[in-house]
Order: C-alpha cells, then structure tokens, then sequence
C-alpha cells in the first residue's frame, strides 16, 4: 500500500510535521483510551480508517482526511459543509447552517447525513470503490463519537453507514472510521 501526504502550499512547516506526526501516530480504529504508538514501515493509513461490515465481509478503506468546507459569505443561508476523503472514498455533505469548525464537540453523538451528491460548497458525489466497480452512495449518515486533538489537528472517530449502489447491485454497510480534520476557507 503506498502512503499518500498532500501537501497545499499554504501550509507551515509545523503543521505539515504535526499532520505527519499524527498519519504515524493514529494506530487502530476508534483508537484506545491509553493512547497509540507509532510503528516505522506502518503506512501512514493505517488507524485512518473507513472499515465496514458489507455482506457480512470487513472492508478496510483508508482515509486521508475528512475536510471541512467553510462558507464565508452567505453563512444564514449557506451551511458549511464536509467531504471524506481516501484513495478508494468521497462521502460528502452538508452540516447544519450555524455550525462552525470550533464546534466540533457537538457532533458528539448527532447524526449527519451523507448525501449523494453535495452542492456548495463542496461540490461533490459520494462514492465508494471496491476493487474494479465505483458505487455511488445512495443514503448514509455517520455519528461522531470521540473528539480528540493531537498536535494541533481535530481527529474525529465514530460509527458510519452506508447504502450503496452499483454494478453489482444494492450493498449496505456499517462501520467506523478515524480521520483527521482539515479546514477549508
């Protein structure tokens, strides 16, 4: 598995060493309460993950991140939005209007729909690859369960579900994912 760090050209160097830190770090799903240690030669996905239970079959996909699309102008009639985002993921959606980026905490345990496609500002199709075959994501939702900050960067981890559809007809599935949270303005 190749490990993939994308880097914007606005970034500092310290955030960039602190969003390295945490892709080593971050070890297991949902993570354990006395912390994770870091394995060199581990890719850097690993514990950044969507894992679902599909057809009975454990589906590891990793995640780069889960953005988080601010809207500047026309916030009272625009929410801001979010989009997970891996190699073989893009579930996107539309958080509530008056949320905002420090008001993480209150995703704790509110579920959020995942939507098929999402307009502005994210501009984005929810879709799912699994080996060959894309499916588009039909319904879903996810639910924060734990908050964390490391070095600097928002994790978020919780439970996720899925409907989904494509060449080999209709899937569902529920899991958990881990990702890190990287603002948009």
């Amino acid at each position: 598995m190749r490990t993939h760090l994308r880097v914007s050209a606005n970034k500092s160097l310290p955030v960039l060493l602190a969003r390295i830190v945490l892709a080593l770090g971050l070890a297991g799903c949902g993570g354990s309460k006395g912390g994770s240690t870091a394995t060199l030669g581990k890719p850097a996905h690993e514990g950044v993950l969507l894992i679902l239970q599909m057809n009975g079959e454990e589906v590891r996909l990793p995640l780069d991140e889960m953005t988080y699309y601010h809207v500047k102008r026309g916030r009272e009639e625009f929410p801001d939005g979010f989009a997970f985002s891996g190699p073989n993921v893009a579930l996107a959606g539309l958080f509530w209007i008056s949320f905002d980026e420090d008001q993480m905490e209150k995703l704790v345990n509110k579920p959020v729909t995942i939507l098929r496609e999402a307009g502005r500002p994210v501009e984005r199709k929810s879709t799912i690859k699994l080996g060959e075959d894309v499916y588009s994501v039909t319904d879903g939702s996810f639910v924060t369960e734990r908050v964390e900050r490391i070095n600097g960067i928002t994790v978020l981890s919780g439970k996720i579900s899925l409907e989904l559809h494509g060449p080999e007809g209709k899937l569902t599935g529920s899991g958990t994912f881990r990702a890190p949270v990287e603002p948009v303005y």
